[in-house]
């Protein structure tokens, strides 16, 4: 097993559930960019199709049943122009040395109106600490490739590693809604330091 994939293959369950339910909902057409073991892709295995570079990491995927493809190539991904309403990516951008061609190709398998939900590593003492890490980005750079790969609309989120303690359970249970918890995101981004950035972005 890869570094990568023995890094990420973490019992995550609750914190993929949540995150999902967040920015999704059930029956979105997705493609999950850098899939990894699948977790994201089980809370809608019909309807998500997740690629990623790591063999080892894809057939751990495979075994659970899900629909994920082995690219050996990330700058071109194996789909045609309009092909996904929505496209999800997590920890994939820094590991890049051309994230603006990364962008482009999401833009290009993206329809009209479609919806990118990306996150990634902020640039924190911390980062270097995986020596797969490439580059950092910062909210600036990530508002400048989503401008320079064609996207209209976009907004951005601190967002935690791991989640906050409590919204999880609260939105679970319909106590609050999906905008409330990411208002609570957002407000916790601005008061405590938080791990990722996340781009929320229309094509």
């Amino acid at each position: 097993m890869s570094h990568y994939s023995e890094k990420h293959y973490i019992p995550s369950k609750e914190f993929d559930r949540f995150y999902y339910n967040l920015f999704f909902k059930k029956g979105d057409k997705i493609l999950d960019i850098g899939c990894s073991t699948g977790n994201f892709i089980v809370q809608d295995s019909k309807n998500i199709i997740g690629i990623d570079i790591d063999m080892d990491a894809i057939k751990i995927a495979r075994k659970r049943s899900v629909n994920a493809i082995h690219q050996k190539n990330p700058k071109k991904l194996p789909f045609r122009n309009e092909t996904f309403n929505n496209v999800h990516s997590r920890h994939v951008l820094e590991h890049l040395e051309e994230p603006l061609g990364f962008m482009k190709e999401i833009a290009r398998v993206l329809k009209k109106n479609g919806r990118l939900i990306l996150f990634t590593d902020k640039p924190n003492k911390h980062f270097w600490d995986d020596y797969t890490h490439v580059q950092p980005h910062t909210k600036k750079s990530l508002e400048q490739l989503a401008c320079d790969a064609g996207f209209r609309r976009f907004k951005l989120y601190d967002f935690p590693l791991k989640g906050i303690f409590g919204v999880g359970f609260l939105f679970k249970y319909k106590i609050i809604s999906a905008r409330l918890a990411k208002r609570i995101y957002y407000l916790c981004g601005k008061i405590f330091k938080q791990d990722g950035l996340i781009l929320e972005a229309v094509k």
